[in-house]
């Protein structure tokens, strides 16, 4: 299902996950080979985010944009659509990251997945992507983005996980809910990771 708080753009909705996670290590590391070139890295990125944006809507998975504030749920079940998906993304980060972005791009997510309680999995919804524009967090308005997600898939009786590389975001996680059942630190960046989960709860 896909659902839109407020009209707007894939563009902008992109752009705004790009202002939101630029400094990010995982994204940092990733667009590598344009650090010398900040145009070139600010197009990459963008590519990036209104790629994950048509993906996910090509999907049916839990797309909420509001004008200042993006979420990006996996909830399609269908094994068959999540390879398919992974192939398009693998294809598309081969077309738009460099060389050592794409080997980091390997090495981070191998990580992420070795720190994943292997009881999570195709069978729970993730969060993908969650992005505030700079210019308004610390308004709430990722809570508010959030909110329809975790209603619907408390409505659905479905777990939830994610994994965040800021430190200062498990605080705002715990409040909804979640809890750290995994961490690590990985060898591209060496920065701290968190996966965090969160069962169903009850209406």
């Amino acid at each position: 299902m896909t659902f839109l708080q407020d009209e707007n753009s894939v563009g902008a909705a992109a752009s705004i996950l790009r202002r939101a996670l630029r400094a990010d290590p995982f994204y940092c590391a990733i667009t590598v080979d344009f650090d010398n070139r900040e145009d070139a890295r600010n197009e990459t990125l963008q590519s990036y985010f209104e790629f994950s944006i048509e993906e996910a809507a090509r999907c049916g998975d839990r797309l909420h944009i509001s004008l200042r504030a993006v979420a990006i749920w996996r909830t399609n079940l269908d094994p068959d659509v999540a390879e398919a998906s992974t192939e398009r993304k693998h294809q598309r980060l081969l077309s738009v990251l460099g060389p050592s972005g794409r080997t980091n791009y390997r090495k981070m997510v191998h990580a992420l997945r070795e720190a994943t309680p292997t009881t999570l999995g195709p069978e729970d919804w993730y969060l993908s992507i969650l992005g505030v524009a700079p210019e308004h967090q610390g308004e709430g308005l990722g809570r508010t983005v959030l909110r329809d997600g975790l209603f619907a898939a408390d409505h659905t009786k479905k777990r939830c996980f994610l994994e965040t590389f800021n430190e200062r975001s498990v605080p705002f996680y715990e409040a909804l809910g979640f809890s750290t059942v995994g961490q690590g630190t990985d060898a591209v960046t060496h920065s701290k990771f968190w996966v965090m989960a969160r069962p169903a709860v009850r209406p």
